[in-house]
């Protein structure tokens, strides 16, 4: 249950059992293994609810790095209404978690200042990480700014969070990489003060809470230089537009393949469209489905997939656009590792060894989650693009209104990535996930998502 009772009930060991019966040259070591031991089994075992990652992008929407969250506090840190919450002591054994989230990101954590010390900081993989602190009221500025110039020696980098026109940490900027705006506390003549007096340094300014597009574009003018937020997987109906063609072609696609449709046709159009071609070919072979053969062709790579396989693929490809696209979008990301959270989440509800048609629910399972943001990507709205893809009655149930296992699935997902932990709680619940499950199941979908 925790260490120190772990240390009690070994205390209460006779002594022809215990440690003290040994030499101390031969018991200290003995005795701090098995210390080490108690406290990392215990780190394993903690009732972290989930790991939460949110991209951070710079004005072009390119990725550069994750905001990550954890232990299960709601990320309301920046939320004027609301009291600050404490934020959690994490446990070494997370470090390596974050590091499994990221794959070779990089990484935004925020840490009480009280933890700076703490191992978990310790763990942090230099150059991968950055540190995120709050205010600096009633602590030691000296202490604090010491402790931030170890860490800069070491390669972690430094974010003064939630920073305003007047604040009590002047004396980390020198060692700050990073400074944090709430894009919807701080009026737009503080934006420009802040921004005014960042201007001689080397101090990049971040806004967070950026959930509107009209939003990101008012910072971008501001010369806001990164962004943390939802804004790019919301739909703004001021901005409607027409489809490239090869969105266009793959939702032609979608449409026809609900109602069934030959490979060969897929291949034609495919063979029409070199973007798209590419971007199959690129998808396939990076995820390593063909194993040890390199796929050459659109004709092998669709006879892989299969009809079953079909309608997943040309969903991911209608968030991955063309291979002149560039790295993969934020709403990519997303789509993507919300439908793959969804269908590991799915199977695990499902039992070992699903049959055929099990294994169908937990692929209708990741094309819901990837649906509900096919909206954002056509650039209509969530009523019309469901009247556009002609999809069937279950999965639209379960987008329209969470009806069905899957649509709980979709409300789960979304609650995590909003952080709203207490209702993805009683969701999990209600389903009879465990913890073990979603957390693999999330260390998992990031993994896969990564490699796309």
């Amino acid at each position: 249950r925790d260490v120190g009772q772990a240390e009690q009930d070994l205390a209460r060991v006779p002594d022809r059992f215990s440690l003290r019966s040994l030499q101390p040259n031969i018991r200290s070591p003995i005795e701090t293994t098995a210390r080490a031991f108690i406290a990392r089994l215990w780190a394993e075992t903690m009732e972290t609810e989930f790991i939460g990652r949110q991209p951070i992008v710079n004005r072009n929407q390119a990725i550069l790095g994750y905001r990550l969250l954890y232990g299960g506090a709601s990320d309301v840190q920046y939320d004027p209404t609301q009291k600050k919450i404490a934020i959690p002591v994490p446990e070494r054994n997370l470090a390596l978690q974050f590091e499994e989230v990221l794959s070779g990101a990089t990484g935004f954590v925020e840490v009480d200042i009280e933890a700076l010390n703490s191992e978990f900081v310790d763990a942090l993989e230099p150059k991968q990480f950055v540190i995120e602190i709050g205010s600096l009221e009633g602590h030691d500025a000296k202490a604090v700014a010491k402790r931030c110039r170890e860490l800069r020696k070491r390669g972690l980098r430094i974010c003064l969070g939630n920073y305003q026109r007047r604040d009590n940490r002047q004396i980390l900027l020198e060692h700050a990489s990073y400074i944090k705006i709430d894009a919807i506390a701080t009026s737009d003549s503080e934006v420009r003060t802040i921004v005014r007096r960042m201007r001689s340094s080397n101090v990049k300014i971040m806004a967070s809470r950026v959930d509107l597009p009209s939003q990101f574009d008012n910072l971008v003018d501001r010369g806001i230089d990164l962004f943390q937020g939802y804004f790019y997987a919301r739909h703004d109906p001021e901005t409607e537009r027409e489809l490239s063609p090869d969105r266009a072609t793959i939702v032609d696609l979608l449409t026809r393949s609900s109602t069934g449709v030959e490979l060969s046709e897929i291949d034609d159009a495919f063979k029409r469209n070199a973007n798209l071609s590419v971007s199959l070919l690129r998808l396939v072979n990076g995820l390593q489905l063909a194993r040890s053969n390199k796929i050459d062709t659109v004709s092998q790579a669709l006879v892989m997939i299969g009809t079953h396989g079909l309608s997943r693929w040309l969903n991911i490809l209608l968030f991955a656009g063309g291979a002149e696209d560039g790295p993969p979008s934020p709403l990519f990301k997303l789509a993507s590792t919300r439908g793959r959270l969804m269908e590991l989440l799915q199977l695990d509800l499902l039992g070992p060894d699903p049959d055929r048609e099990q294994l169908g629910i937990a692929n209708r399972a990741f094309l819901i989650g990837m649906l509900s943001l096919a909206h954002v990507v056509l650039g209509v709205s969530e009523q019309k693009a469901l009247d556009e893809l002609n999809l069937s009655k279950e999965i639209r149930s379960a987008l329209d209104s969470y009806q069905g296992q899957a649509g709980v699935l979709l409300r789960l997902t979304k609650c995590i990535e909003a952080s709203d932990h207490d209702t993805a709680q009683e969701i999990r619940d209600a389903l009879g996930l465990s913890r073990e499950q979603l957390k693999r199941a999330q260390l998992e979908s990031f993994s896969w998502v990564n490699a796309l």
